[in-house]
């Protein structure tokens, strides 16, 4: 039993889309928690001035409150007790005059301090900060809570890049210890049927494979006719179908005992990270955490970037998130229709390509009050990158042969992390250079995207010939060579 056969069973008599794979979908996207989203909400950027003396603050906010008065806008105040701003719409004082105001001191004198001409020495905002949100703003959050402005203000994509480190270490250290250790048993899918193959547990992938079809043939059956319902095979017919040998008893129980002894475990860690890096494998696995780094970049970043758009935060993500659905959608028919993966992949990264530059352009260009046309683009964006990143998760690992699948994946997406660092500062070059310019880059990102693919063969979700012969040497040199696997691998080595 190998992967081809694992695929085969999954196709032809478990089924592909069945209930027991819409429970295992459900119970993933539920266990996904908002991490990403949250730092939308709490990393807001606003508008901040040096707090002053209790006395001044209260007289601003009477003169403000009062009507027929003049109105001391953020910006106003922040120029008049400081040095001006350098930049024509942010505002970002971080420094105010120190000069003594008594208590009583009045506004003509204050007056007189901004007319001097002399220059004067200027204090760090001894008594704090004052900030003040735009109308699609979410108030509060990391910034005003800990004051993340001035010489702290790197902090706050600091924080962003932190969590993306914790995915890079996630991906490397989760999916080794995950495949040095085993997984952890659910009720539903214990295991990937795969990665048991690779183990040379082929009755527990069996087994796994056997509860998904009974699961599935159950509630098919529950919802057709009584003439179109189909009777369960036995789990030793099942076994039969799929190809796992009929062991006896005394033979089962030498396999697990060789399995708990750790026997196969010691021969399955010579499969090591170093691998995907020989001279066949180097130059794809390279270009795939290339190719996966720059889509990460673009995805996260644009997600993030919704804390920019001029609206208000909460609309934009829920026109994001539903955005989502047709691009999942839209995935699975591309994948349905097309055979090869690569030529529908370049065609969504072109889609999305072209929208991004119309989006860029657009909004550096014209700087509308409003970001309504902004959000539809963009929303647009989003549901093309949902479908890039499932066509990319699919097609990277088919560039690998299977043994190393999985490992190829995890070690592309981990070391991806690395690349995905630099959104954060991506996007403050929005408030720092002009509104719309980080998404010129992002562009950019996904033009460079098209190149790299250009580079990378196309797949069709079989195991190309080279990767069999691949497969069945690393059998042979590092797991102990059984008759039926010397008869498995001859044919592949003739056809070569």
């Amino acid at each position: 039993m190998d992967d081809l056969k694992v695929d085969e069973a999954l196709a032809g008599i478990v089924h592909p889309d069945g209930f027991w794979q819409f429970i295992v979908v459900i119970l993933t996207a539920l266990s996904i928690p908002g991490t990403a989203i949250i730092s939308v909400f709490t990393n807001s950027s606003p508008k901040y001035r040096c707090r002053l003396e209790p006395q001044i603050e209260a007289w601003l906010l009477n003169a403000s409150s009062t009507s027929n008065a003049t109105r001391w806008d953020i910006r106003s105040v922040a120029e008049f007790f400081g040095p001006k701003l350098s930049h024509p719409t942010a505002v970002r004082a971080c420094e105010v005059y120190a000069v003594d105001r008594l208590q009583n001191a009045t506004i003509e004198k204050l007056f007189l301090y901004q007319s001097q001409t002399l220059p004067l020495v200027r204090d760090k905002c001894p008594f704090g900060f004052v900030y003040e949100y735009d109308w699609y703003q979410f108030p509060g959050g990391l910034v005003e809570e800990w004051d993340l402005v001035c010489d702290r203000a790197w902090e706050v994509p600091f924080n962003e890049s932190i969590y993306m480190l914790g995915m890079l270490i996630g991906y490397l250290v989760g999916g080794w210890f995950s495949d040095r250790f085993g997984r952890r048993l659910v009720i539903l899918a214990s295991e990937s049927p795969k990665w048991l193959v690779a183990r040379a547990r082929y009755r527990d992938a069996g087994d796994v494979l056997y509860r998904g079809y009974r699961m599935n043939a159950y509630v098919r059956n529950l919802f057709a006719s009584v003439s179109k319902r189909s009777p369960l095979v036995s789990r030793k017919e099942f076994f039969a179908l799929i190809g796992v040998p009929d062991e006896s008893v005394k033979d089962k129980s030498a396999e697990q005992d060789i399995v708990r002894s750790g026997h196969f475990a010691r021969r399955a860690g010579k499969f090591t990270v170093f691998q995907l890096f020989n001279r066949t494998m180097v130059a794809t696995t390279l270009l795939c955490t290339i190719l996966i780094a720059g889509h990460l970049t673009c995805v996260f970043g644009i997600a993030f970037y919704s804390a920019n758009i001029r609206l208000y935060t909460s609309y934009v993500l829920m026109i994001n998130a539903v955005a989502s659905i047709p691009g999942s959608l839209l995935f699975a028919g591309l994948y349905r229709c097309f055979r090869f993966r690569k030529r529908p992949l370049m065609v969504i990264y072109l889609v999305t390509a072209a929208v991004l530059w119309i989006a860029s352009l657009y909004t550096i260009i014209l700087q509308p009050k409003n970001d309504i046309a902004l959000n539809v683009l963009m929303a647009v964006v989003t549901m093309m990158l949902t479908t890039g990143s499932k066509m990319v998760f699919v097609y990277v690992p088919e560039l690998y042969s299977p043994v190393y699948r999985n490992r190829g994946l995890g070690v592309c997406a981990g070391l991806a992390r690395v690349g995905v660092f630099w959104f954060p500062l991506i996007n403050r070059l929005d408030s720092s250079v002009k509104h719309g310019f980080p998404l010129t880059i992002y562009a950019g990102i996904i033009t460079l995207q098209m190149v790299i693919l250009c580079f990378l063969r196309d797949t069709n979700g079989e195991a190309s010939v080279t990767a069999r012969e691949s497969n069945c040497e690393i059998k042979n040199s590092q797991w102990t060579e059984s008759p039926e696997s010397s008869k498995e691998c001859k044919p592949l080595a003739a056809t070569s």
